[in-house]
């Protein structure tokens, strides 16, 4: 029995760890962007993330 828990266990932790790898692949490739178009990639992220727009900029939100 237990044998079955650690081996339930081994899996969950493999799961994340591949969830964690995959993660640090894309925060690899922002760095990566940031570094070679540094004011392009800062405004993907502040209009992505923070929902931040240009002044002069009309936002429409639709209901999903």
């Amino acid at each position: 029995m237990q044998i079955y828990h650690l081996k339930e266990e081994r899996e969950k932790i493999r799961i994340a760890n591949a969830r964690l790898r995959e993660e640090n692949q894309k925060l690899a490739e922002q760095v990566e962007r940031m570094k070679h178009n540094k004011n392009e990639e800062v405004e993907k992220i502040a209009r992505e993330e923070l929902g931040l727009v240009r002044k002069g900029e009309v936002v429409y939100q639709f209901e999903k």
